[in-house]
């Protein structure tokens, strides 16, 4: 009898056992159905309506991921490579200019310090693009800033920006990795840089003159625009480099020299 009732306790035991194994399976398959992870890719749900819903949301975030990386070229162009202003600098009041030379002293940033100034121009910016996203039945939660690294090249500007974002609607929760979504944005600015360069390398050597055809030609290979032109008071002149575009108005590269008497004479 004893026998038996030990059995008949093993049995019910074992049976206890088996319902706390699908107890604790089903609440971890529950766990990994509502709160995901994935790329930027991915269905959030197999309702039509919400899906589409979905991926207004998503389109709208890649929008201004685009947006915000193509401001930041345009900005980083039109302020000689840089977001923060440095020491030597003509302000404009909306924006400002860099001087790269200023009677003898050379500062032309590095190509890695204009990579970094695009990435900051974005992880400040970015957010207040998704601030004014209005998607009631929807909620994002993100972080305050994203880290973004950007890579300078003959086709462009490629942004890889690092923040995760999470869309939820009731129980349903997935996660967008924006650094799975690499921006591409198709620029000259490395070609940009090659002339600033030739140009500033120039008065490393003699500070009096440029050679006018040889930039010409390069900017012709390039397919940009050269112009120079007095400024402020005269003792400085301006450095516009813009793509060759009928884009209005084309994306320019901007920086100023300033000469202790006179611009420099030019060299045919």
């Amino acid at each position: 009898m004893k026998k038996r009732m030990d059995m008949n306790r093993i049995a019910q035991i074992s049976v206890f056992i088996i319902i706390a194994v699908f107890l604790v399976g089903g609440v971890l398959i529950t766990f990994f159905l509502t709160k995901k992870t994935n790329s930027f890719n991915g269905e959030f749900s197999s309702d039509a309506q919400v899906q589409a819903q979905f991926d207004e949301i998503r389109n709208s975030i890649a929008d201004c991921m685009k947006f915000t990386s193509e401001d930041a070229v345009e900005m980083i162009g039109i302020q000689g490579g840089y977001y923060l202003a440095p020491k030597s600098n003509f302000d404009l009041g909306w924006a400002f200019i860099p001087y790269y030379y200023n009677s003898g002293k050379f500062s032309m940033p590095s190509d890695v310090e204009i990579e970094k100034q695009l990435g900051m121009y974005v992880d400040d910016n970015l957010k207040s693009c998704f601030d004014e996203f209005d998607y009631p039945s929807f909620k994002l939660d993100y972080f305050i800033k994203s880290l973004t690294h950007a890579k300078i090249d003959k086709q462009g500007v490629s942004f890889n920006i690092d923040m995760p974002i999470s869309i939820s609607k009731e129980s349903k929760v997935f996660t967008l990795q924006l650094r799975d979504n690499d921006v591409k944005i198709e620029s000259k600015l490395y070609s940009m840089l090659e002339v600033a360069k030739y140009v500033i390398n120039s008065h490393k050597e003699d500070s009096e003159y440029i050679c006018i055809s040889c930039v010409d030609e390069m900017v012709k290979e390039r397919g940009l625009y050269f112009d120079m032109l007095n400024f402020d008071d005269g003792a400085s002149t301006l450095y516009v480099i813009s793509q060759n575009t009928t884009e209005i108005p084309p994306i320019a590269f901007e920086f100023l020299n300033k000469y202790p008497v006179k611009m420099p004479t030019s060299l045919v």
